[in-house]
């Protein structure tokens, strides 16, 4: 069996900071069971979704599970989408 990453692994950019960075942000992930899991949540959501981003590059990468949600999922009723600059309504 050949050696893999672990998808939350971490190292420390600056040896002499304690600050850690994950290796694979959440848009780069390389495990495709991280889009299977957010399309299972986007088909069995209800009610009100919140949705919590830093910024554009978190919500782009959050698009196909959004497209599930908005378009496919008639159990929900709204999405709200919360950035650092405000609340946005997309449904």
């Amino acid at each position: 069996m050949g050696s893999y990453e672990a998808i939350d692994a971490v190292y420390m950019p600056n040896p002499d900071l304690a600050q850690k960075e994950k290796v694979y942000s959440p848009e780069d992930n390389p495990s495709p069971v991280v889009e299977l899991i957010h399309k299972l949540y986007g088909m069995h959501v209800r009610g009100v979704v919140h949705v919590y981003v830093a910024d554009a590059s978190e919500l782009s990468a959050l698009s196909p599970i959004l497209r599930i949600i908005m378009a496919w999922n008639d159990g929900v009723d709204k999405v709200c989408v919360h950035t650092s600059s405000g609340l946005f309504l997309l449904r």
